[in-house]
């Protein structure tokens, strides 16, 4: 069986694909991915089939008018970027996603680009299986995260989600019928989101029941899996994740330290976040352990108390550290919790001040926004979980955590969707 996969965001949405990418072709099937432009190389060095797709996220949010996003730190100034972006390139897009699908027996997609991906599959009247990595879809116990983070009664919860995915159609209607058109099928008037529920389409929710345990049971259609975590043999095919003699050495000449790293979130000012990490690692009598990610940072002495480092391997540095602070992504929660590590969040929008909230009511962490980060404010929010009860608590959580098997569920749940054909799409139309 060929799977295609599309997986479009930052590496926070590609990595997990490409695990799950690994976990499918274990299992006999063909597996190809459309990623993109600026994570191709990654894909491919994980040992996966990749194409390219016409989207650059590092370059938007490295440009102007993603600066102004950083800056305005907000859902609604993300979604409306993300829209005005999306529109622009639609065309190329459109003819990316079209040819990575030629001889699909199954299309996986991420939330991005799962209206695209959906009519893909109806197009080739083959299934189709949405990949989630937060609660996206309407529910009693979580908001949709671009329009609150609060938690709401239960009908104002269910309403937020339909407000979102209304207004989210009716900026993307245009460009997925335009799609649509190009492959012959008909027009449509509603979101995938609607589409999908009538077809009885899996939606996977590739997130901890743990973290989310009002969702434990939510229903067939959506089955939390756990989230995807590469293998370590596929781990060990990425450069920028392998051994750090270095590194090791200084994890080993004194206390675990704090992890800081904002992953794909740039912090724009990089002088001024390693002079807030100084301060505050003064502050708190901690060593750190600073991620560059994507942001820039340079400093001329650290000394030795703080370790600067470009990029490293959560699953191999999380369980020599204290306690973790980062943006939030739904990959590093669940690394960094799942090491039993309390957190610190560091919101800016979407569903990482959804994740921030979560840690926050489990007991094993807190949240900021990330337009606050400072010394001030990183201390505040650190100091309570360096003693024992949110450690605890935090070990405790990824001990249930490490029960669930996210990879090869998913792998089993996607290989029987073509199988059974009771998740088929509706075919092409022909002349």
């Amino acid at each position: 069986m060929r799977v295609v996969i599309l997986a479009v965001g930052t590496r926070g949405d590609v990595e997990p694909a490409l695990a799950l990418a690994r976990q499918l072709r274990v299992r006999g099937h063909e597996v190809s991915m459309a990623v993109p432009v600026d994570l191709l190389a990654f894909a491919i060095e994980a040992g996966v089939d990749a194409r390219p797709v016409s989207v650059n996220a590092r370059e938007f949010l490295e440009s102007p008018e993603g600066q102004q996003f950083l800056a305005a730190g907000n859902s609604r100034a993300y979604v409306r970027l993300l829209i005005t972006k999306k529109h622009e390139i639609a065309p190329a897009v459109h003819a990316d996603l079209t040819a990575a699908v030629e001889g699909a027996d199954v299309i996986v997609a991420t939330r991005l680009v799962e209206e695209e991906g959906s009519s893909l599959a109806e197009w080739l009247g083959v299934p189709f299986v949405a990949l989630h990595y937060f609660p996206a879809r309407t529910n009693n116990a979580y908001a949709s995260p671009f329009v609150t983070a609060r938690r709401l009664p239960a009908p104002l919860t269910r309403l937020t989600h339909r407000a979102f995915e209304r207004t989210q159609w009716r900026h993307n209607k245009a460009d997925v019928n335009v799609l649509r058109t190009g492959l012959g099928l008909p027009a449509v008037d509603e979101p995938a989101a609607y589409r999908l529920a009538r077809s009885g389409s899996v939606e996977l929710q590739a997130y901890s029941r743990f973290l989310t345990p009002e969702l434990a049971n939510w229903d067939d259609r959506r089955p939390l899996i756990g989230p995807l975590r590469m293998t370590p043999d596929q781990r060990a095919l990425i450069r920028s994740d392998r051994s750090d003699p270095e590194l090791d050495r200084w994890l080993d000449d004194g206390d675990p330290p704090l992890y800081i790293g904002f992953g794909s979130q740039p912090f724009l000012d990089g002088t001024r976040l390693v002079e807030e990490v100084r301060a505050t690692a003064a502050r708190l009598g901690c060593r750190v352990l600073l991620n560059a990610g994507w942001s820039s940072l340079e400093a001329a002495d650290l000394g030795d108390r703080i370790m600067l480092r470009g990029s490293v391997d959560h699953d191999k540095v999380f369980p020599r550290c204290r306690l973790a602070v980062h943006h939030g992504g739904a990959g590093s929660t669940a690394a960094s919790v799942g090491a039993g590590l309390p957190t610190v969040v560091c919101a800016d929008y979407g569903d990482r001040a959804l994740w921030g909230q979560a840690v926050t009511r489990l007991g094993v962490g807190s949240t900021i926004r990330f337009a606050d980060i400072g010394r001030e404010a990183l201390t505040a929010a650190i100091g309570p979980l360096l003693g024992e009860g949110p450690a605890r608590r935090a070990r405790a959580i990824a001990a249930r955590m490490a029960t669930e098997h996210g990879g090869p569920r998913a792998a089993a749940i996607v290989g029987s969707s073509a199988a059974s054909g009771s998740l088929q799409m509706t075919p092409r139309r022909r002349a």
